[in-house]
């Protein structure tokens, strides 16, 4: 018998109606469907219509189980924001949005060591639809899956990807034109998600954030409040007040500091929230969390409160559009590039290296636009959706709703079209917003002599090393106050040239793993 384990929360809270359940919301045609409006829709839409049709028209972030007498049906938004799990055992299927839930159900659990290496070495995420353990199964972004009850056959298949290799032979500035009517439906779409009510913006320095208050200034939106955390005197706090006060918008400055944060490793909230967010596949997010604490603790956020984040602004650039912007680049040298830039230059075992390999055809990379599709497919599903975008965690474990307006599908679609040479160093977006206020991502004089020291190998090792000890009493964040200056000098001799806070809040994640689920029994 098919078991679905739901959790009780107060963000996104399940609603199940007959054999249909929901947790989420999405817009068509201009309407908001949320709760038992959003069943609704979902009943009367499949009498005529397949599933990944039917998905295809969801404008939102969503969970969906439909359970009949035949088959299971399971699907999750374009970029997990809500998160799915599912196990095949001996008397039906298990699904849960808590993977924890599963595990403790199973009669037997069993490692995937391949999953573990591959989080281990990267220090962020399960790659595929894969979790510690080899009864669970993720749903990932953008695909749903069809369980057949009298088969206990499972069938998957994406019904949207986020870049299929077409690029748009249109000028910048048609592209530009074009963009209006795609940025107005946004802005729209995101007034109807908010509903009335108060958006949240964690501002930073950076372009995506901006972008959200521009999307909210144009839409005409008034009930507005940013804030933004980190070290007093940090360049991204005096960039966003800045930015702040261009829009017209309240801001509010958080401060972080070692001993806050030393504070909140010692409280069991923070246990607590390392537990809810990982779900066996993701590293949690801990950069937002003290933020949110303190907020809510000062009651600097109003009941209404909704989240409006900044994610993901990969979508409008990425770090390797330089390598693909060069035409002499071949299968192999993409390949080892992203290999080495996510697992961090660690030796991958042929099993992980075979996993992620089997990610990029190369049928589809014949190309330089080819292979950059599939890399931004990867970066999506991956460590967007299951690092970046895991960063709600944060505001749900409050018990606070959150928007993400760089996801609408409108976006989405228009920017995996656009020409490589607009997404470097989001050009396009720079362009169209026009605000000269400048970005910690902005090109400088320190920016070029680091860029050139990363060139040669000796000065980029020592210079990881140097920022281990710099980053400890000088970041902006200082996260690694979590855990005191002996594992980051440790690893300043014994790990790579990767290692950092990730690296140590990894492998705390991973130890806690085992003592949550009472794994030990286990071989890990």
């Amino acid at each position: 018998m098919n078991q679905l384990l739901i959790t009780e929360s107060t963000a996104y809270p399940w609603v199940r109606r007959g054999g249909f359940a929901f947790r989420g919301y999405f817009v068509v045609d201009g309407e908001l469907y949320r709760d038992e409006k959003a069943i609704g829709f979902l009943e009367s839409q499949l009498q005529r219509t397949a599933f990944p049709e039917l998905l295809q028209q969801l404008n939102g972030v969503f969970s969906i189980v439909v359970n009949n007498d035949n088959y299971v049906l399971l699907a999750t938004d374009r970029v997990r924001g809500l998160p799915l799990f599912y196990s095949v055992t001996d008397g039906g299927l298990l699904i849960s949005d808590d993977a924890r839930r599963i595990a403790k159900r199973l009669p037997t659990l069993s490692v995937d060591h391949i999953a573990v290496e591959d989080f281990t070495k990267n220090n962020l995420f399960v790659t595929g639809p894969y979790t510690f353990l080899k009864e669970i199964k993720q749903v990932q972004a953008g695909e749903w899956v069809r369980f057949d009850n009298q088969t206990g056959e499972i069938h998957s298949d994406w019904y949207f990807v986020h870049a299929q290799g077409a690029v748009s032979s249109r000028s910048e500035q048609e592209l530009l034109g074009e963009f209006e009517s795609v940025f107005s439906a946004a802005c729209d779409n995101l007034v109807t998600a908010l509903d009335g009510r108060t958006a949240v913006v964690p501002l930073s320095g950076g372009i995506d954030s901006r972008f959200v208050l521009f999307m909210l200034r144009s839409a005409g939106y008034k009930k507005v409040l940013c804030f933004t955390y980190g070290r007093q005197g940090s360049e991204e706090c005096a960039i966003a007040s800045e930015v702040a006060k261009y829009f017209g918008y309240r801001w509010i400055w958080v401060p972080y500091s070692r001993k806050r944060w030393r504070q909140l490793r010692h409280d069991r909230l923070y246990d607590d929230y390392m537990a809810f967010a990982g779900n066996l596949a993701s590293l949690p997010h801990v950069q937002d969390l003290l933020a949110v604490k303190l907020l809510r603790d000062q009651q600097l956020l109003s009941h209404d409160s909704v989240f409006v984040p900044g994610h993901t602004g990969t979508v409008y650039g990425g770090s390797l559009l330089p390598v693909f912007l060069d035409t002499a680049i071949s299968y192999d040298y993409i390949l080892q590039r992203i290999m080495k830039g996510t697992w961090r230059g660690k030796s991958m075992s042929s099993e992980l290296t075979s996993r992620v390999a089997s990610y990029f055809d190369p049928n589809f990379c014949l190309t330089n636009v080819g292979f950059a599709a599939q890399h931004q497919n990867f970066v999506m599903r991956e460590r967007q959706a299951k690092y970046i975008i895991n960063s709600i965690r944060v505001y749900e474990f409050f018990g606070y709703e959150w928007l993400l307006p760089l996801c609408d599908v409108c976006l989405l679609t228009f920017f995996s079209e656009l020409p490589l040479s607009l997404k470097h160093n989001k050009k396009f977006i720079r362009a169209f917003v026009g605000l000269s206020i400048r970005s910690t991502r902005d090109d400088s004089f320190m920016k070029r002599l680091k860029a050139l020291a990363r060139a040669i190998p000796l000065t980029r090792v020592l210079g990881r090393k140097a920022s281990i000890v710099t980053d400890y009493f000088w970041s902006s964040c200082q996260l690694e106050g979590l855990y005191g200056f002996w594992p980051f000098f440790k690893g300043l001799f014994c790990d790579n040239e990767f290692f950092g806070v990730n690296t140590v809040t990894s492998h705390i994640y991973l130890d806690w793993v085992k003592d949550l689920l009472y794994l030990s029994r286990v071989n890990w």
